[in-house]
């Protein structure tokens, strides 16, 4: 495997984080947001990246906008929010 594709590969191996290569912009958080589980097709409380909890898929949820219907995992699907998106306050 060359060195490339073991940074940015997607298997059992690499399930800790979505990959980040600033570790300044990353601030930890202790909020219970991140132990929530949400339903496909529900609305994600927060944007933000989050994770299947059975096949360790990451998608991009935008707050309010449903979570898809179907995934690979076909119904046992539950979404867990890993990495909140800040939205900058407009001017």
């Amino acid at each position: 495997m060359s060195r490339r594709s073991r940074r940015f590969a997607h298997s059992e191996r690499y399930v800790s984080m979505a990959s980040y290569k600033d570790a300044s912009i990353i601030v930890y958080s202790d909020s219970a947001e991140f132990d929530k589980l949400h339903s496909p097709g529900a609305k994600p409380p927060h944007s933000g990246i989050y994770r299947c909890q059975q096949c360790n898929a990451e998608i991009v949820a935008e707050e309010s906008r449903s979570f898809p219907p179907t995934h690979a995992c076909a119904g046992k699907t539950q979404w867990k929010l890993i990495v909140y998106a800040m939205h900058a306050k407009p001017k």
